[in-house]
């Protein structure tokens, strides 16, 4: 819709994302397994050759509870000569990419409305080291050069027309993740086991992120095909920002490691600190070390904010700056190393009306003060306020209820004009000219109905439905037997008892 949203320097920073929200886990046996993609899990490949651990594995190697090995994957095809060989192979990549969908996480399932125009553009490298690893285990092998030729790709996409009945809304609006990244280079090469203090650049920040990324791993225009998706092991961290200069200053690698995994992370503590592990089998003994560390850092939370209203997501101009102590877990390479610092920043993509605008830090000062005022909701309501409305379902209900008079065809009618914008106060005002409770009008409708903004979440206020007392009558002089009661009809509610689905709807349809 002429809207341009940029991702860059994926190549970089991607694997390091992978180690959070079992993302890789996932998925890794379902839609990703289209493309290798087994995390690398050690600071070489030649630590863990011919091993259960080996990412590099064959899928004779790869247990039915593992994803597949990097080596499993098939080749179209493979010729091999004395000095040369050559393979041809089709890769299958998703565009992991915001607000693209992807994963199976219930609240990414949902496909974007209100497109009208779209376009991807793709920068591709001929960067072997992403698409061919190989282990240096056997040191025989000398003159080691290989030719990457990429052949035109293939952007596959899916579009779906909505039911006819359906009024869409005139613009809709999207979680958009923005990640604006940092590094910088350390300028030296660093020996094995030989501890750095690396300083970033003093980072202009305009609005407060959700999360921060740290990292250090080799320089990229120094990788190769034998260096795996590895980093130093972080002892130390301190953060200087909005004039706090030693945030997180007193962590231990131990408390970094806890408060990683409160922030998802994926991995054990030797993935974490690349720490020397050994494996005894008779006067063989190899040593492997781990991964190292990708910290994520959850701003409001592991950092305080210092007044009450700030909030990530707040546009806040800032002056941010962090400093490592690291160390290189790589017990065979001495090289140059490279600061990662990425921010991970809450926006909201908008579609509709031909057109598309991305925003920045929604929030507002007022908005953050208010909320903390507002009650809270538990996990189950959030997640049905995410969803948009159940078209299908609704459509059903309102033909069913409007043949059965004018005048209730009428209020259907105005809840039909309310049904394209899904939010919390249009159910209140939906509840209002139905005469009932917001969540008996939701049950009613669609469970989907009472869907909040996705930027101001409202609690609906459930109410009761009451029925008017009948008149008192005079007794009976004998005692009659009770009528027998008819199959299917539902008990009428007693005055101030609330009304189940099915009441509701026989009282409706009675109206």
């Amino acid at each position: 819709n002429g809207k341009e949203v940029e991702r860059s320097e994926l190549n970089e920073t991607n694997s390091a994302y992978y180690w959070y929200n079992d993302f890789s886990r996932m998925i890794g046996k379902k839609q990703n397994s289209l493309s290798p993609s087994l995390n690398d899990n050690s600071q070489t490949y030649a630590e863990v050759a011919n091993s259960l651990r080996n990412p590099l594995k064959a899928w004779s190697d790869s247990s039915n509870d593992d994803k597949d090995g990097r080596g499993s994957f098939h080749y179209k095809s493979f010729t091999n000569a004395q000095q040369s060989a050559q393979i041809r192979a089709d890769i299958s990549e998703y565009l992991i990419v915001s607000p693209f969908d992807f994963g199976n996480n219930a609240q990414e399932e949902e496909g974007l409305w209100g497109v009208t125009s779209f376009q991807v553009t793709l920068s591709l490298q001929n960067d072997l080291s992403y698409m061919w690893s190989h282990s240096d285990v056997d040191s025989a092998i000398t003159n080691f050069a290989v030719d990457v030729t990429l052949n035109s790709a293939t952007l596959s996409s899916r579009y779906i027309t909505p039911d006819e009945s359906f009024v869409p809304r005139p613009m809709y609006d999207y979680n958009y993740q923005h990640y604006n990244v940092q590094k910088r280079d350390f300028g030296s090469a660093v020996a094995p086991n030989a501890q750095i203090s690396i300083c970033s650049n003093t980072l202009k920040m305009d609005v407060i992120p959700s999360y921060i990324y740290v990292f250090i791993k080799k320089k990229q225009a120094n990788r190769t095909v034998l260096d795996s998706d590895s980093y130093f092991r972080i002892d130390n961290i301190k953060l200087k920002w909005a004039n706090q200069p030693t945030l997180l200053s007193e962590y231990r690698t131990e408390d970094l490691f806890e408060m990683c995994v409160k922030n998802g992370y994926d991995g054990s503590f030797l993935d974490f600190t690349a720490n020397t592990t050994r494996n005894f089998a008779g006067t063989t003994i190899t040593e492997i070390n781990g991964v190292g560390s990708v910290i994520r850092i959850r701003m409001g939370d592991d950092v305080g904010m210092m007044n009450q209203w700030m909030a990530p997501g707040l546009q806040y101009a800032s002056d941010f700056q962090v400093e490592v102590l690291a160390t290189n877990q790589n017990q065979s390479d001495t090289f140059e190393p490279t600061l990662y610092v990425v921010f991970q920043e809450d926006a909201v993509l908008s579609i509709g009306n031909n057109s598309a605008f991305l925003q920045l830090g929604v929030l507002s000062r007022e908005d953050v003060i208010n909320a903390r005022k507002m009650e809270g909701i538990n996990y189950q309501r959030f997640s049905d306020m995410q969803g948009g409305v159940n078209v299908k379902k609704i459509g059903r209900d309102i033909l069913k209820i409007a043949k059965k008079g004018a005048p209730i065809a009428k209020k259907v009618l105005q809840v039909a004009d309310l049904l394209g914008v899904p939010q919390a106060d249009k159910a209140l005002q939906i509840a209002k000219l139905l005469g009932i409770g917001v969540h008996e009008a939701g049950q009613l409708l669609g469970s989907q109905l009472i869907a909040g903004s996705r930027h101001k979440v409202f609690e609906p206020v459930c109410r009761r439905v009451r029925r008017k007392a009948p008149k008192k009558r005079k007794a009976p002089a004998k005692k009659r037997k009770a009528p027998a009661k008819k199959p299917g009809r539902p008990r009428k509610a007693k005055a101030g008892q609330l009304m189940s689905r099915d009441q509701l709807r026989q009282r409706l349809m009675e109206l």
